[in-house]
């Protein structure tokens, strides 16, 4: 009696114990599910793409229906936008994941246009994921419903980040290339080409006007060396401003004397107005640093 008690008491203990082990494992996989959720929605913070680190472990399918932008007064082009793909030579990715980084707007009838998008968003990701020899080699497209379309592409070998240096006076700027990603992570050349137009949109709408950067890369042994060469320039004032007559969108120009020179912000004003960048006249003096802008709308009319 003694030993049934002690027995049954043993039988409880590890049935116990086996229930907690089985909490325990089903609450790690929702963690896990929860987190590979988070990295999905996290993808392309930095970058604009979802990196291969970043996404959970896709199936293995070559063929993938994407649905795509129904319009609710055109049953045609409704039932057109959707698409089915079909990939050949991706390794790394499967079709799931390449065409959920597509970014396809719905032009049914518009092949090249849709070829161009294609293209576009794929040579993005790849090179976003180190990729830096990606090419699409055959890409065929058959208008039906769905649009059907067959991808080829050739990935290339995945290059890290050997060393990533930038060539510039301006800690900033040097900073700013140096912290976009480390050393020995995918050699994310997109994310480099956005910053730097980034930068150069920040410093031309700054007065930069000469702002440029130029870079070069050297490749072994699947690392890549990225130095970028970065022309600040001198900065520029606006001088003298000249605007037509009763158009009183333009006014608020005469207040820019003095202010850094911006072509956006020209821009703006000139939108308003009704006019485009063809009806102004600007003149650079490299020795005093400033712009003097002419507007003249019959600059524009002579032009069309």
């Amino acid at each position: 009696m003694k030993y049934g008690r002690i027995l049954t008491g043993v039988l409880l203990a590890a049935f116990a114990v086996l229930a907690g082990f089985l909490l325990y494992d089903r609450r790690q996989t929702a963690m896990q599910h929860s987190t590979a959720s988070r990295n999905v929605e996290k993808a392309g913070i930095r970058g604009g793409n979802p990196t291969a680190s970043s996404l959970p472990d896709a199936n293995d399918a070559r063929s993938h229906t994407l649905a795509g932008f129904k319009p609710e007064d055109s049953t045609s082009a409704a039932q057109r936008a959707a698409y089915r793909f079909t990939f050949a030579g991706n390794r790394s990715f499967s079709a799931s994941v390449l065409v959920s980084a597509l970014r396809l707007t719905p032009r049914p009838d518009e092949e090249d246009a849709l070829a161009e998008d294609i293209n576009r968003d794929l040579k993005d990701f790849y090179l976003s994921n180190g990729f830096v020899q990606f090419k699409v080699v055959e890409l065929d497209i058959e208008l039906a419903s769905p649009t059907q379309v067959f991808c080829e592409i050739s990935e290339g070998p995945q290059f890290t980040f050997g060393s990533i240096s930038a060539l510039t006076s301006d800690e900033e700027i040097s900073r700013a290339f140096e912290e976009a990603a480390s050393v020995g992570s995918p050699a994310n050349l997109a994310l480099m080409k956005r910053l730097s137009r980034q930068l150069t949109d920040q410093y031309r709408h700054d007065g930069y006007f000469d702002f440029k950067t130029s870079a070069e890369f050297g490749m072994a042994a699947k690392t890549l060396d990225f130095t970028v060469e970065v022309d600040v320039g001198q900065r520029y004032m606006i001088g003298q401003v000249s605007l037509p007559p009763g158009i009183p969108e333009l006014e608020p120009l005469q207040g820019l004397t003095g202010q850094p020179y911006s072509r956006s912000v020209i821009e703006f004003y000139l939108e308003k107005a009704g006019l485009a960048w063809e009806a102004v006249q600007w003149r650079k003096d490299s020795w005093d640093a400033v712009v003097d802008i002419e507007i003249n709308p019959r600059i524009e009319e002579s032009g069309r």
